[in-house]
Parts: C-alpha cells; structure tokens; sequence
C-alpha cells in the first residue's frame, strides 16, 4: 500500500491544510494497550478522521480495537470484525442501529 502523501507536493505533503483558522494539522494514532505509539499519521487537519483509517490499523491485530465515533464507519468495522477483531466504538449521532460493541467472549 503507498503513503497516503506519496504522490501530493507542497503544504499536503507536509501534513498541513487550509480552514478558516489558518493551516493545521491533525495527529492520528494507533497505540498499544498502555498507550503508547505504535502508528502516528499526520494528514492536513481539513481531513476526516475515516480518510486515513484503513492505513492506521493495517497490519495491527489485537484482541480488541477501541476507537472515538470518528472512526465509527461499515466499511472500517467490517474490516476489523472480518480479521476476527473486537470492536469498540460509539456510534455516530445518526446511525441507525445504534450500538457498536462486539467484543469477543
């Protein structure tokens, strides 16, 4: 898989993007189960949260994957739950079932 940044020149490629509050950043991490860093992704901050989250978690597999409401998308949980992955994660305000708990047993 190549770099999300690999091919863009410029502020993108620094990680830096243009809002209404000037150029920012965002840090996403993966860490471990004390928290420490184990994957840091730095994309412009206009970015979403789901843009980069198959590149986050590539490669990681434990027992259990906990993550904020950003990360809360079909396509990244069925991703995870398909490697045999718990997945904690609260739902977005309007999904429609709303839960998000499959922790295994």
């Amino acid at each position: 898989m190549q770099p999300a940044h690999a091919s863009k020149r410029g502020a993108d490629a620094q990680g830096l993007g243009r809002s209404r509050g000037g150029l920012s950043t965002k840090i996403h991490a993966a860490t471990e189960a004390l928290g420490l860093p184990i994957r840091l992704i730095g994309p412009p901050g206009q970015r979403n949260d789901i843009a980069l989250a198959h590149e986050l978690v590539e490669g990681i597999e434990p027992e259990t994957m906990l993550a904020d409401k950003g990360y809360d998308a079909d396509h990244l949980v069925e991703r995870i739950e398909k490697a045999g992955i718990g997945v904690v994660i609260p739902p977005k305000r309007n999904r429609k079932c709303q839960y998000r708990s499959n922790t295994p047993q």
